[in-house]
């Protein structure tokens, strides 16, 4: 039996995950005993194919009003749990695809990010997310896992 996952790594990002019978969304969870107890929950029985959110190499300089410390900050959170989540999978024999959000994000139809808002760009996600899953309750923190998710499905029905 198939679990798809998909994996926002951000310290407010989620955890999406269907079995072909239904589906499901947890916000990140905090720290590292928890995130791996959730992971390690989830994998119980199944065979595991993640799409996972592929991350930058190289902090960009801020182009707004949020410090650069705090930029770094949370780049430096999104790539340790990046690292946990895909080790943890690893070690469980998961078979882990990393999708970057220019590839996850532009079959949504909604624009780029480029000159929006970070907020009005995350409403634009939630309200996509909301769309596809409308059975699901879609939050700011589970939405981009959910759209990964979504990428996730629709690339392995091509296959």
């Amino acid at each position: 039996m198939s679990l798809i996952l998909g994996v926002d790594p951000g310290k407010n990002g989620g955890i999406a995950w269907t079995d072909g019978a239904g589906f499901g969304a947890v916000r990140m969870p905090e720290g590292d005993d928890a995130i791996h107890n959730q992971i390690v929950d989830l994998l119980d029985g199944y065979d595991v194919v993640a799409f996972i959110e592929k991350l930058p190499y190289y902090v960009p300089m801020p182009m707004n009003s949020v410090p650069l410390v705090t930029q770094v900050s949370s780049t430096a959170k999104l790539h340790e749990n990046c690292g946990l989540l895909r080790g943890i999978l690893v070690a469980a024999g998961a078979t882990i695809h990393e999708v970057p959000p220019q590839v996850w994000q532009t079959p949504l139809d909604i624009g780029k990010k480029r000159g929006q808002p970070g907020s009005v760009w995350k409403k634009k996600l939630k309200a996509a997310a909301q769309e596809r899953f409308p059975d699901m309750k879609v939050t700011l923190a589970n939405a981009d896992a959910l759209l990964i998710l979504n990428y996730g499905l629709a690339s392995l029905d091509k296959k």
